[in-house]
């Protein structure tokens, strides 16, 4: 099982592209303004400014202790306006709550199977039917029983990986 420890240290080392986590924003103290994806909506979830400001680099220099809210001013000079307001538009939880990784995925900010296969199917969906068409033929001339090739039918990538495995 992975800890929260070494799960951190994934993220913060080896899995910078990836799309799929976030950060949901307590104290900002363990999120990094310029490197991780903590933006709400769609797209990457990094800031886009390239004009990095080192005097700030947790999303908690960017919120006001005393009031819970983000500091205006500071952001105002920092980010170009889509930032801004991907920015402001983040709720601001209670100061004693911690930084929490999601699944951007799932309203729920939890990975499940069926969110994971969504995107999948999502991004496969405008695949060239040639790379299907291919798919499919490798699929059956892999020598696998016939149960296994019959489960493709909702299951490719599963399928595909077993694919990757036998060759």
């Amino acid at each position: 099982m992975i800890t929260y420890y070494r799960l951190l240290k994934l993220m913060r080392y080896g899995m910078q592209s990836n799309e799929g986590y976030g950060w949901q924003i307590g104290s900002g103290s363990q999120v990094s303004i310029w490197n991780d994806p903590w933006l709400l909506g769609r797209g990457v979830g990094r800031v886009k400014t390239h004009d990095v400001n080192t005097h700030f680099t947790w999303v908690s220099d960017l919120i006001d202790d005393n009031s819970r809210t983000w500091k205006h001013d500071i952001i105002d000079n920092l980010f170009d306006t889509e930032d801004r307001d991907r920015i402001c538009c983040i709720p601001l939880a209670r100061p004693e709550l911690q930084d929490k990784i999601v699944w951007r995925y799932d309203q729920t900010g939890e990975y499940s199977v069926k969110s994971g296969y969504e995107v999948l199917r999502n991004e496969f969906s405008d695949a060239p039917s040639s790379i299907v068409v291919q798919f499919y033929k490798q699929m059956w001339n892999v020598n696998l029983p016939l149960k296994v090739k019959l489960l493709s039918g909702g299951l490719e990538t599963i399928i595909f990986r077993l694919l990757q495995t036998y060759k």
